[in-house]
């Protein structure tokens, strides 16, 4: 585990959603959907970042401004060091996850498979119920739908 993170320590007590993210176009949609389900169902929200290229990263502004943009505290980011599936499946059940949240990308679920994704590892492995988040632009918004649609394995 990376030797930063903005948030205050484990509460062993309190269900977690767990997000992970790249901070890309897909991982802002599974935000939006990981904090909506968190503040519906009184859940703590954790966002996890994992460094898989070995140098130490901190949160920088533009990591600040994203996770705000979502409407998230940036206390909530954890950063972890290594492959990120590994990382996300070992964070989810060393924090008893109730639930993952992953971006998707669109990929079909053989193609997905076949591709030996993130997402599709993370899947295969988790101790929790997987909830990915695909963006869907030409669905419109209203007070009770997201512009994204979210599917469960």
């Amino acid at each position: 585990m990376s030797g930063w993170s903005s948030g205050s320590p484990v509460q062993r007590n309190r269900a977690r959603v767990v997000v992970g993210t790249d901070f890309s176009e897909g991982a802002s949609c599974a935000l939006r959907e990981a904090r909506w389900l968190a503040e519906r169902a009184g859940l703590e929200l954790q966002v996890l970042h994992v460094n898989e290229n070995g140098t130490p990263w901190r949160p920088d502004s533009a990591a600040w401004t994203w996770l705000q943009s979502a409407g998230v505290d940036p206390k909530v980011l954890l950063v972890r060091d290594g492959l990120p599936w590994v990382e996300i499946v070992r964070h989810a059940r060393e924090v008893s996850a109730v639930v993952i949240v992953l971006g998707s990308y669109g990929e079909s679920g053989f193609q997905a498979m076949t591709l030996g994704s993130t997402a599709s590892r993370v899947a295969l492995r988790a101790p929790c119920p997987v909830l990915f988040a695909a963006h869907r632009q030409e669905r419109p918004l209203s007070d009770e739908t997201s512009a994204t649609s979210l599917h469960l394995l």
